[in-house]
């Protein structure tokens, strides 16, 4: 037993320090690892959503910087042709 004031040794790990009930080893020896199923699965349905909102606004994106280049191009083009037949 620890002196009174003295810091307690930390439990070991994956250990919790108080177990729900006194002598309860419900959760005690049970070291923690990874995440469930059911946090993946959570993770994953957030990420499709998120996915579902942003790719029709990424893909408009994409067409009117495509138009905007054609815009250009063609700008481009008559500029040539004008300079050509003057």
């Amino acid at each position: 037993m620890n002196p009174p004031g003295a810091p307690s040794a930390p439990p070991p790990r994956g250990q919790r320090r108080w177990p729900g009930k006194a002598g309860s080893t419900a959760f005690a020896c049970r070291p923690a690892r990874g995440f469930t199923l059911v946090e993946v699965a959570v993770v994953c349905a957030v990420c499709g959503v998120l996915a579902a909102v942003a790719l029709p606004g990424y893909t408009g994106q994409l067409l009117r910087a495509g138009r905007a280049d054609a815009v250009d191009a063609l700008t481009r083009v008559h500029a040539a042709q004008a300079r050509h037949h003057a």
